[in-house]
C-alpha cells in the first residue's frame, strides 16, 4: 500500500515538473517576436484564396446598402473588376446594376460590346418603367430593339485628315449617362470575360462638368451612327468624314 502511495505520488510530482517545463517553453515561444511574427504570417492566405468568396472581392460595405452612405461618397465611386460571383450580394455587378436603375427619365449608353444578360436586363426593366433607353453600339442589337432600347450601330470606317492620312474609326468606348446627371465609364465591357476574368475599372461620377462632356459626346456618336450614313461603309464617300 506504501509502494503503490510512493509511486503515485512521485508520478504526480512529475507530471507537475514535466506540465510546467512545457508551459514554460511555450511561454518563451509566445514571447519571442520572431516566433510571433511567424505565427501571424501564418494566419494570412498569402497566395491561397479562400474556400468560400471571391479573392477579387470588393465593396463599399458588405450589403448592398452602400447607397446609404453619403451622397458625394456614392456618386464618386469606382468598382473594380473581375469577381467570380457577380450574382453574390454586395458584388461589383450589383452595384453597378443598382447605379443604372437610378435612371429616371433617360439612359444613354456608347457600349463597345455587350452580351452580359445580367446587365442586359437591367435595360429592359427601365423600358418597361418608362425610361428612354438609348444606345450606341459597335454590333446589330435586334434583341435589344425588340426589348423597346433605341439602338444605332457605329460601324467601322474609313476617316482621313487634311494631311490626307487615312484611318478606322471604330466606337470602341464603354460609358453611360444617367438622366444627363452622373456618368459610368472605364474599361469594362458588358461581357462574361470583362466581368469574371479580366481586370477591368468602372467609374462613377456626378462631376457636372464630366457629365457634360460625355452627353455631348454621346449626342455625336448618336449623329455619326445614323445608318441614312453607312449604305456602305467602306467606299460610300459618305464615309470619307474629315477630321480637323
Amino acid at each position: 500500500m506504501v509502494k503503490v502511495f510512493s509511486f503515485t505520488f512521485v508520478s504526480g510530482i512529475g507530471v507537475y515538473y514535466v506540465h510546467k517545463y512545457i508551459t514554460s517553453l511555450t511561454r518563451q515561444k509566445e514571447e519571442n517576436p520572431e516566433l510571433k511574427k511567424r505565427k501571424e504570417l501564418r494566419r494570412v492566405p498569402i497566395t491561397k484564396p479562400p474556400k468560400f468568396g471571391n479573392p477579387w472581392f470588393r465593396y463599399l460595405d458588405r450589403s448592398l446598402q452602400f447607397w446609404k452612405q453619403p451622397s458625394h461618397l456614392v456618386w464618386n465611386n469606382a468598382l473594380f473588376f473581375p469577381e467570380t460571383n457577380p450574382e453574390g450580394e454586395g458584388s461589383q455587378t450589383r452595384q453597378l446594376i443598382w447605379y443604372l436603375q437610378q435612371a429616371k427619365t433617360t439612359l444613354k449608353m456608347a457600349m463597345y460590346s455587350c452580351s452580359f444578360k445580367l446587365l442586359e436586363n437591367v435595360l429592359f426593366e427601365l423600358v418597361k418603367k418608362g425610361v428612354k433607353v438609348t444606345a450606341v453600339t459597335n454590333t446589330n442589337r435586334n434583341r435589344w430593339r425588340k426589348g423597346g432600347i433605341k439602338v444605332r450601330e457605329k460601324p467601322k470606317t474609313i476617316r482621313h485628315n487634311l494631311d490626307a492620312r487615312t484611318f478606322l474609326d471604330q466606337m470602341h468606348n464603354k460609358f453611360i449617362v444617367i438622366d444627363d446627371k452622373a456618368i459610368i465609364t472605364g474599361s469594362l465591357n458588358w461581357t462574361k470575360c470583362g466581368v469574371t476574368e479580366n481586370r477591368e475599372n468602372v467609374l462613377i461620377t456626378n462631376n457636372p462638368k464630366t457629365v457634360e462632356l460625355y452627353t455631348k459626346e454621346f449626342a455625336m456618336l448618336w449623329e455619326l451612327s445614323d445608318p441614312r450614313l453607312y449604305e456602305d461603309p467602306y467606299c460610300n464617300p459618305k464615309t470619307m468624314i474629315t477630321a480637323n
